[in-house]
């Protein structure tokens, strides 16, 4: 494991030089411990440190490589935040929802009524929404409202993500 952060530490100041170290992959050793302190602790929060510590546990990693396992550690750690986010964007298009995001936002049907599901429980809010024009783009505006709704650069943008599913 030591030669393995000994090369990905290289390789993130490679890539650093050029302001882009984090966007390279996490070590899979590391995703792998990640997701086994998650299984067997499913009930504490994933924070890093306590995930550096398991692993420096298990894996006797000595202190001058701590700082290499906790960048790794974050990395793995949007590594399966985009996995979790895969699976919900799958789970919802089987259920014949679209995700609201930069792409798609330039493709959303005007004049039509949908539903329009937000926030981090996805259930929870809820509502049919009409689309509207608003200076070329989508706006969803909620039943019974004339104004106030979201714009899709708020929802492509926000927080937690948004999906919408066109209705007869």
């Amino acid at each position: 494991m030591k030669t393995l952060l000994q090369e990905a530490k290289k390789e993130f100041d490679r890539l650093n030089k050029k302001h882009k170290g984090y966007s390279k992959p996490a070590l899979l050793k590391v995703i792998e411990y990640n997701k086994e302190y998650r299984k067997k602790y499913p009930d504490k929060y994933p924070y890093n440190d306590d995930i550096v510590e398991y692993i420096a546990k298990k894996e006797n990693i000595s202190a001058e490589m701590i700082d290499c396992l906790k960048t790794e550690v974050y990395l793995s750690q949007n590594h399966i935040q985009k996995e979790k986010e895969k699976e919900r964007d799958d789970k919802m298009a089987e259920q014949g929802f679209i995700r609201i995001n930069v792409d798609t936002a330039k493709n959303i049907p005007i004049n039509t009524k949908c539903i329009l599901k937000r926030g981090s429980l996805l259930g929870k809010y809820e509502e049919k929404c009409r689309i509207m024009s608003n200076e070329g783009e989508a706006f969803f505006l909620p039943g019974r409202n004339r104004r106030k709704g979201y714009s899709t650069t708020t929802l492509a943008y926000g927080d937690y993500p948004a999906y919408y599913k066109i209705i007869a």
